[in-house]
């Protein structure tokens, strides 16, 4: 029998964190695409405008992991990922607030 120490499990609990994280990764993506005929519905819209719901998280995402990356070797890792989750959870609650595809 094995005795492991609470650091070992530590660890652990922190790749199955990363782990989820970087599965949810692709659903981020593709659930503005499949709700866009809904989205369409609901709050109107062009395609062009519609087409933009999934360009602009892309590109947000896309330059917000370059600076976190920088500000994670500044300020840590650990800390600058719970930030992240933390703004992409507030994000999120904020957007389904949205009356309209324009806001």
């Amino acid at each position: 029998m094995q005795i492991v120490d609470k650091k070992s499990w530590n660890r652990y609990w922190v790749l199955i964190a990363v782990c989820i994280a970087g599965l949810n990764l692709p659903l981020e993506y593709t659930g503005p695409a499949v709700a866009l005929p809904a989205i369409q519905t609901e709050l109107g819209g062009s395609g062009i405008a519609l087409s933009w719901v999934i360009n602009a998280f892309a590109l947000s995402f896309g330059s917000a992991v370059m600076a976190a990356g920088a500000l994670a070797d500044q300020y840590g890792r650990k800390k600058m990922f719970v930030i992240g989750i933390a703004g992409f959870t507030l994000f999120f609650v904020i957007s389904t607030c949205w009356v309209n595809v324009a806001v």
